[in-house]
């Protein structure tokens, strides 16, 4: 059983390190310890695609009514508890709530997991002042802290963050409304991953100034890769033919960038061809596509 749960854990911690990145920088700008970028592998075993029976969704498990009242959309078109970054801000905001209104980590984790409402009716009851203070918890609950503790005991102990990962989640943004199909066929991933990294695209059309997340061992095009690794990188379909040179100085990017990543052979790019464009090193202008971006 212990020999089971090392390996579990392990293969927990490898799916996080896609994630940690970002997360760390969310949690650094949000004043919140560093122990709690543990979280999503209590919470979702790293599974950015993982539902509850509950009705909880995403890496960060947020509910419907939590998510809503921190910022994040869920209707019929996107459901925001799947987009990483922003339901992870939310998820900090979240916590950093909870530790104002409780005052201790152990109950604002407590909280997180069976909702402010039953930790403060369990405080009143019982007059404590801590979580191990704490009776009559719901079952998932009293073993929900715990677990966060001795998972991060058990991180610090080991080595599972000897060896770097190989890969990096790369957020592409999207300047125009377009399908999660065409950017998977764009990039030559295939489709059933993009999905799974970005599920908040219900029907699978993504609203322009979204985001889109692909793992980069995804991506088997290494020129594609070498390119936009490390790079802001955007989706764009032009609303009229235009020429290469004028889509590359209009953006402020480099003409032969965007020729050699999105394979194009003629010097004119046709109305609503989807088109890779890195600004690597050169100063993008994202307020010139109001006009252009569809």
């Amino acid at each position: 059983r212990q020999t089971w749960n090392r390996v579990k854990l392990s293969q927990q911690v490898e799916r996080l390190k896609l994630f940690l990145p970002e997360i760390r920088e969310i949690f650094e700008d949000e004043g919140l310890p560093d122990d709690l970028t543990f979280l999503p592998i209590i919470e979702s075993g790293c599974n950015p695609s993982a539902v509850s029976r509950a009705g909880a969704a995403g890496l960060w498990q947020l509910m419907p009514s939590t998510a809503k009242l921190f910022g994040l959309k869920v209707n019929r078109y996107v459901d925001e508890r799947f987009d990483f970054e922003k339901s992870t801000r939310a998820a900090a905001r979240y916590l950093k709530y909870l530790y104002m209104k409780f005052g201790r980590w152990d109950l604002a984790i407590a909280a997180y997991n069976a909702g402010p409402q039953k930790i403060e009716e369990l405080l009143k009851r019982k007059d404590a002042s801590k979580f191990w203070d704490l009776t009559r918890v719901p079952d998932e609950t009293l073993n929900y802290v715990p677990k966060f503790y001795a998972v991060i005991s058990l991180i610090k102990a080991g080595k599972y963050f000897d060896r770097k990962s190989n890969e990096e989640l790369i957020k592409i943004k999207s300047l125009s409304r377009t399908s999660l199909y065409s950017v998977a066929k764009k990039l030559h991933v295939p489709y059933y991953a993009l999905k799974l990294y970005n599920r908040q695209f219900r029907r699978g059309i993504v609203p322009k100034n979204y985001s889109i997340y692909v793992p980069s061992n995804f991506i088997r095009e290494r020129s594609v890769l070498k390119e936009i690794m490390r790079s802001r990188v955007f989706v764009y379909k032009p609303v009229r033919t235009e020429k290469v040179s004028h889509i590359a100085r209009k953006f402020g990017v480099n003409e032969e960038i965007v020729k050699r990543v999105n394979k194009l052979k003629r010097n004119v790019v046709y109305r609503g061809q989807l088109l890779i464009i890195v600004a690597a090193g050169f100063a993008f202008n994202e307020n010139l596509i109001e006009k252009t971006a569809v």
